[in-house]
């Protein structure tokens, strides 16, 4: 059984309406510390809505797990929870935090509900156009209430990746005369990007070398359910939340198999 998906929407639209948004643009500078190092932040957004959050998961689903980025970072034995056998939330609180604390409209609020290790549910909320995209295994993806079927453009010239601008500079300089994608985008919010790829916006992503669960579980399902592909570069393995936090990898993003190797092949040679 899986939680109920309104209900999920109205606690991230709550927690984003109460928690976040009243500090978008209005942060002290004592409210953004670092973790990791000086480009990885944390502000007090990010710590008071996962506290919110995990409150009301673990209200809706007793006995289950809540595994945030932030509580993570404390203390990664947390981690282990994704093997057992009792419900787990992974929760990204502010996905693009570094846009958010620099005021900048493009970050998001991620949730996925898994069960044995599979996520069921997925949910990536977009506070500034109070959207959510949302997707149940085996229902499809959604826009709010609109079921989300996007199209594919049939030349790779007029499709979008999401790269960096260091990943577009060496595809475009190996591509050795090989169509690649006509577009790149970088929005530094790995949720919008998969908003972007729900919607039929993005064609193409990849994401590594530090692959963290609570960023792409969300992403994941919903990307399989509008009938994308995605696998890890390496071994095309279907990626799995339950092993934590994977180093030195990479997840590829596509719309279908077909495009995925084509991907694949121009990226390795970049």
């Amino acid at each position: 059984m899986r939680p109920d998906i309104g209900t999920v929407i109205a606690i991230l639209e709550e927690v984003a309406a109460t928690e976040i948004m009243p500090r978008f643009r209005n942060l002290s500078s004592s409210e953004i510390g670092t973790k990791s190092g000086p480009r990885d932040l944390v502000t007090t957004a990010d710590l008071e809505s996962e506290k919110r959050l995990t409150q009301a998961f673990s209200e809706l689903v007793p006995g289950c797990v809540v595994v945030g980025e932030e509580g993570a970072d404390e203390n990664p034995d947390i981690l282990k929870a994704l093997d057992r056998e009792a419900p787990v939330w992974l929760v990204d609180p502010v996905d693009g935090t570094n846009n958010f604390a620099e005021g900048k409209e493009c970050f998001a609020v991620m949730a996925a509900y898994l069960v044995k290790g599979e996520t069921l549910a997925a949910w990536i909320h977009d506070p500034i156009n109070n959207d959510t995209v949302w997707a149940a295994r085996g229902e499809g993806a959604w826009l709010n209430q609109m079921q989300l079927n996007p199209t594919t453009p049939s030349d790779i010239k007029d499709m979008t990746a999401a790269f960096g601008p260091k990943l577009r500079k060496r595809l475009t300089e190996n591509a050795n005369g090989d169509a690649i994608p006509g577009n790149f985008l970088w929005h530094r919010c790995v949720g919008r990007d998969y908003i972007g790829m729900a919607k039929g916006d993005i064609q193409f992503a990849r994401y590594g070398g530090k692959v963290k669960p609570w960023d792409h579980a969300p992403g994941n399902l919903i990307h399989r359910e509008i009938g994308g592909f995605s696998a890890m570069f390496d071994d095309k393995e279907t990626y799995q939340p339950g092993w934590g936090i994977l180093q030195n990898q990479y997840l590829v993003y596509a719309p279908n198999t077909a495009h995925w190797d084509t991907l694949h092949g121009l990226l390795s040679r970049s």
